[in-house]
């Protein structure tokens, strides 16, 4: 048991990591309060970040054993139309607004969704 918890925590830090460093361009406009100028983009950097948040949840839960990664369907099931939602509004702000700071969070939901499948795909 304690080697699962050690292997478990190890691949959880290993995920979070770049869950982390990719959420950058979210999290920085909106705890600085910076640039929000439009609403597609706040909509965007919400949406990307409350999927992060749900990814962050699933995977420490998983590694603490709370549920097991079998389960990553069903989480998956609500993080991926949630990250997809963020991205499409990022690309919406990014490309009709013409707002450059839109791509970040487009790639940050991106990697959300792409985590998430990848989830999916191993369990």
């Amino acid at each position: 048991m304690r080697h699962f918890m050690q292997t478990s925590l190890s691949t959880v830090v290993f995920l979070l990591l770049p869950l982390v460093l990719l959420g950058l361009p979210t999290w920085i406009p909106l705890l600085r309060k910076q640039a929000l100028h439009s609403a597609p983009y706040r909509w965007a950097l919400s949406v990307t970040a409350a999927g992060q948040v749900l990814q962050a949840a699933f995977l420490v839960g998983a590694a603490l054993n709370v549920f097991s990664m079998a389960q990553s369907r069903a989480w998956a099931a609500a993080g991926v139309p949630v990250s997809a939602a963020g991205a499409v509004l990022a690309i919406y702000s990014a490309t009709a607004e013409k707002n450059k700071a839109a791509w970040g969070c487009a790639l940050t939901a991106g990697f959300t969704a792409t985590l998430w499948l990848a989830l999916i795909g191993t369990h």
